[in-house]
């Protein structure tokens, strides 16, 4: 892995992931921290954003060059012993996680839903079962604390944002706009097409880490029962 950092200020850089995907990108992000940390920068912080990491807390360029190098190393390490013929390819990586999240679709959660249909000229079911069928890909969480953009979203249910923004969209709110999916976590102004509702909390400042949702976690939607 050749990465070349670009300097910010002087202890914040830019990583470009180029071809890196997001579930790669977050197991970087872990190990390039790890890896200062234990070359005695323990202030070293790392975010993942669409096609960078930020990474700030190392002033020396030459240690993060070789703090990148040796987490490059060892990522080849692991892919070797990944196709070894002993090895178990059914074992999950212990960073892959894969959320199951209830989405909630009535005429109060889903207020978007008929006219989403209408505009890609289908019925409302057929956008809700396309919509179900996917697997995202968080692609990096901003906006607000928690606010996940989801990837995955198909080119037949793309649409423009709304024309005119909400100023208050309910917490929990999930909502497609042109190729992705996001859930709101808070109450807070949006222009993206409300289709349904989750009760999972997605950001608990109590919690380690707080932030339920990460880069590189997978997510699918799963309808309740009284939603139908």
């Amino acid at each position: 892995m050749t990465v070349t950092p670009q300097r910010l200020s002087e202890t914040q850089w830019r990583i470009p992931l180029d071809q890196i995907d997001r579930h790669s990108a977050a197991q970087l992000a872990d190990a390039l921290v790890t890896e200062l940390t234990a070359r005695g920068y323990p202030a070293a912080e790392a975010v993942v954003g669409f096609d960078a990491i930020a990474l700030w807390g190392c002033p020396d360029e030459s240690v993060l060059s070789a703090a990148l190098a040796a987490v490059g190393a060892k990522a080849r390490s692991a892919r070797l012993a990944a196709a070894a013929p002993d090895s178990d390819p059914s074992t999950p990586s212990p960073h892959s996680r894969t959320h199951e999240l209830p989405l909630i679709v009535t005429p109060e959660t889903a207020p978007d839903l008929a006219t989403v249909a209408e505009a890609l000229g289908r019925t409302p079911e057929a956008v809700l079962d396309t919509f179900l069928a996917c697997t995202f890909t968080v692609a990096a969480v901003g906006f607000l604390p928690g606010f996940p953009f989801l990837e995955g979203l198909p080119e037949t249910l793309a649409l423009p944002r709304r024309a005119n923004p909400r100023l208050k969209v309910p917490a929990g709110s999930v909502a497609i706009a042109q190729r992705m999916a996001c859930i709101y976590p808070w109450e807070s102004p949006g222009g993206w097409h409300l289709i349904g509702r989750t009760p999972v909390t997605l950001f608990d400042p109590t919690a380690m880490p707080p932030a339920r949702l990460r880069p590189g976690d997978r997510v699918r939607f799963v309808l309740r029962e009284e939603s139908r």
